[in-house]
């Protein structure tokens, strides 16, 4: 069956019967009906995650997990033609999740920053630790979260690789790159 797509000229009941007898070859395992979904579904699912994040490289990743998702979760769908409404529902949790979990790590970060101040230090060490915050506000989203968990919260490489996305080399690779960037500044 040729591809409809969601910018195709065809009536809405076509694309209905359409994606719902693609749905239903998906969910027997067919690799090419399931091809076609993530053709005619991933703009949609692109689009819809960059909305809720306004995060580009975030949306990816989230764009990612969803057809990942989509793609274990599908034997389940009981009802083939609320296929559309059913992956929107997952994108819209997906790029949920990520703002939740981003906003606790700001607001972690904001309590290591105002625990950091409040503490009796000497003024050598809080002009040290102001230059240090201000130097790692200049870090890439992607450093200051890897320094973050493997400095502040000391997770080990393996936890970094999954809750960023990173391969094992990619983690290193971005905290050697923060790390020089630190030393410079």
């Amino acid at each position: 069956m040729p591809s409809q797509g969601i910018g195709s000229r065809v009536s809405e009941r076509e694309l209905i019967v359409n994606w719902r007898q693609t749905v239903l070859d998906a969910q027997q395992g067919n690799r090419d009906a399931l091809a076609e979904l993530y053709r005619d579904f991933s703009p949609l699912v692109r689009a819809l995650c960059f909305d809720q994040t306004g995060d580009y490289h975030a949306a990816w990743d989230i764009f990612q997990d969803v057809f990942l998702v989509m793609v274990s979760e599908l034997p389940r769908l009981r009802n083939a033609e609320r296929f559309p409404m059913w992956l929107v529902g997952i994108a819209r949790r997906k790029a949920a999740e990520y703002v939740r979990r981003l906003l606790l790590q700001r607001q972690r970060m904001k309590e290591l920053n105002e625990e950091s101040t409040t503490r009796d230090e000497s003024p050598a060490k809080r002009e040290v630790l102001g230059r240090l915050h201000l130097a790692v506000k200049g870090l890439s989203e992607r450093e200051r979260l890897a320094i973050q968990l493997f400095y502040i919260e000391e997770y080990p490489v393996s936890q970094i690789l999954a809750v960023l996305g990173l391969s094992r080399s990619t983690a290193y690779q971005v905290l050697a790159q923060a790390r020089t960037r630190l030393r410079r500044q």
